[in-house]
């Protein structure tokens, strides 16, 4: 990912009176990070996220730039071989639990994920924001791949087995309209696939409670990654979050599947069968069921 440095004077809409995601107004000050970004907490849902966040504006421009399709290490022969086997385990994971059939990938992208899933037989369409990297991978998969507001953007009801979401929920504005247009679009019994950033992984605790300690005083909250991501999570506190108010069922909870070159399949085989069962990394995973 070519991903692109704060802008110098990033600009913000008014701060949020009630939590996005399960609607209370129980929230409060939780902590500023190195580059002056505020964070707040449900009291309610305990949920994170950036408060007040950035323009519609400012995200429409670093998204411009996020993927760069020619240049990115996807290319680098190690790499796509590495990430692409990442992508062949969650689908795996997925087809333990769901029909092999229609799939949506949101925030595409590469199309790392696609090209995973065409491979393994999945009739594969994609979505981002930016109309130009969706035109660019839409013409090389020879596949739909639709752009603009998620929200906006028409999909018949029922219509897919599975909906793929690999580091995206922790991005939009609005993770409540996504989670719900989700719910719609998916089939009875339809799989939802959630990779994202956990905000109390053992790393990311470990920095925190140092710096609640006044031991870490350099690069504060540098782990929220606040130049794109508006949300942060952790498996528990999401897993609530989906089931109380979502209507998705977590049918299976582990870690993230960090997979790079190089890597023997032996090494990846006990990865995926015991080293990564537990969520304790910096991210996580969740196969989820409309319920």
């Amino acid at each position: 990912m070519n991903t692109q440095e704060l802008s110098p004077k990033p600009e913000f809409d008014k701060a949020l009176e009630a939590c996005p995601l399960c609607g209370s107004n129980n929230i409060s000050f939780y902590k500023v990070d190195f580059k002056g970004i505020r964070i707040d907490r449900c009291g309610n849902c305990r949920l994170q996220f950036m408060n007040p966040q950035y323009t519609d504006a400012h995200l429409a421009d670093y998204y411009s730039r996020y993927t760069d399709l020619d240049t990115n290490r996807d290319n680098d022969v190690g790499w796509r071989e590495a990430l692409l086997a990442g992508h062949h385990f969650y689908l795996s994971l997925i087809e333990k639990y769901g029909n092999k059939g229609s799939l949506l990938s949101i925030g595409c992208g590469d199309g790392m994920e696609l090209e995973a899933a065409l491979e393994r037989g999945w009739d594969a369409e994609g979505y981002d924001v930016d109309p130009d990297t969706t035109a660019d991978l839409a013409k090389r998969l020879g596949i739909t791949v639709r752009h603009g507001k998620f929200e906006e953007v028409e999909y018949p009801a029922e219509k897919y087995d599975a909906v793929y979401m690999h580091h995206v929920l922790e991005h939009p504005k609005n993770p409540a309209d996504y989670l719900r247009k989700i719910h719609h679009i998916l089939k009875p019994g339809g799989i939802l696939f959630i990779d994202s950033p956990n905000i109390r992984s053992f790393s990311s605790s470990l920095k925190h409670y140092s710096e609640v300690l006044g031991i870490r005083k350099k690069n504060v909250g540098k782990y929220y990654d606040t130049n794109h991501h508006l949300f942060y999570y952790t498996p528990s506190m999401l897993r609530k979050i989906i089931e109380k108010y979502y209507n998705f069922k977590v049918l299976h909870l582990r870690n993230g599947h960090h997979v790079r070159p190089g890597q023997s399949e032996t090494k990846r085989y006990w990865m995926r069968n015991f080293w990564e069962l537990y969520p304790y990394k910096s991210t996580f995973v969740f196969i989820c069921q409309k319920v």
